[in-house]
């Protein structure tokens, strides 16, 4: 699994007494690196992948796909932040052997808590259902017969109302967030400071769950991250630290590596630690605002870097305009 993602990814192996080896992520997207998981891989030992679909955008399942299937692997995608998003061969949740999605509040599909689980397995559907209702049988089980260990893990009725209504409006509450996602990239052009993450060519739908940008300091005087951030969200805008250390370096995880040294397999994950220390998010809510929101976010990060370093923004502006005047100087020769 990847080392940059939530405590839910590698708690959830860890619950089920299963051992983890954290491996590193794409600096372009910040998702599962296929070539990692490959090195990673020992056969006979590894189970799974756990791919995860970290801030909305799907991970390169087709690479992963045949890396699983040349080693026999299960696929267990990490969909929590992914509602709505889809790769080349389908949407995420149907991409692997399994997958869970949260609705926890902050999840651009939400009932407050909760979550849900899809597979196309009917094994692996009758057990998670026991699992989740007390131990008992989906089809044919009496109400005090309990066939395997299984917790309480069913939402309220109240909960599923709530789903039922925001599903009702989640297409349209997305197109509005992609709008303004593509609103808000086409603005940072203009600014060097902050870079979003690259969207892979494959995927045919951002689920936009967080905007998130890598802080590159030598385009605003060097000016310390945490300082950077405070000076964004003093001009208003709704700019966070995201994860501030790899999974590996969570204290519950390090007190475990200290009681039970073979769970884990760390292998080296620079990227993960680098993006640690530079990557800042919006969330998804701000999305379903309008396009002068996105223009007050793009013009407060200018704001900032232009005091630090005034010469920044018109640089990059005039760099992007010298590549446009050349294509559209080869554009014409081609046309002649």
């Amino acid at each position: 699994m990847p080392n940059f993602s939530f405590i839910a990814s590698a708690t959830s192996v860890l619950d089920r007494r299963f051992g983890v080896a954290f491996v590193d992520v794409d600096p372009n997207t910040l998702l599962l690196d296929p070539k990692c998981v490959a090195q990673a891989i020992i056969p006979g030992r590894t189970r799974a992948i756990m791919p995860v679909h970290l801030f909305g955008q799907p991970a390169d399942m087709t690479s992963l796909k045949t890396i699983a299937q040349q080693h026999g692997l299960k696929i267990i995608e990490d969909a929590a932040q992914a509602h709505g998003s889809t790769w080349e061969t389908g949407p995420v949740g149907s991409l692997g052997d399994v997958a869970g999605f949260s609705f926890q509040s902050h999840k651009n599909l939400t009932s407050g808590e909760g979550g849900a689980l899809t597979t196309n397995d009917e094994e692996i559907f009758e057990r998670a259902y026991s699992m989740h209702n007390a131990g008992r049988a989906r089809i044919g089980g009496g109400r005090w017969e309990h066939l395997t260990l299984g917790w309480n893990c069913r939402p309220t009725e109240y909960q599923a109302a709530l789903l039922i209504h925001r599903f009702q409006r989640f297409a349209r509450e997305q197109a509005t967030r992609q709008k303004n996602f593509a609103r808000l990239r086409n603005l940072m052009q203009e600014v060097a400071c902050l870079k979003p993450l690259a969207v892979h060519g494959s995927v045919r739908q951002h689920g936009m769950h967080m905007f998130v940008m890598r802080y590159h300091p030598e385009h605003c005087d060097g000016l310390p991250f945490e300082e950077f951030i405070h000076a964004v969200q003093s001009e208003g805008a709704p700019i966070y630290r995201a994860y501030e250390s790899p999974m590996s370096n969570q204290p519950v995880i390090q007190n475990l590596l200290a009681k039970h040294e073979d769970y884990f397999r760390l292998l080296p994950t620079p990227v993960s630690d680098q993006a640690a220390n530079d990557t800042v998010y919006i969330a998804q809510e701000i999305f379903l605002g309008v396009e002068g929101d996105m223009a007050d976010i793009a013009a407060a990060i200018r704001k900032v870097e232009n005091h630090y370093a005034p010469y920044a923004v018109s640089a990059a502006s005039q760099a992007r305009a010298t590549v446009a005047t050349e294509t559209r100087s080869r554009s014409a020769i081609s046309n002649q």
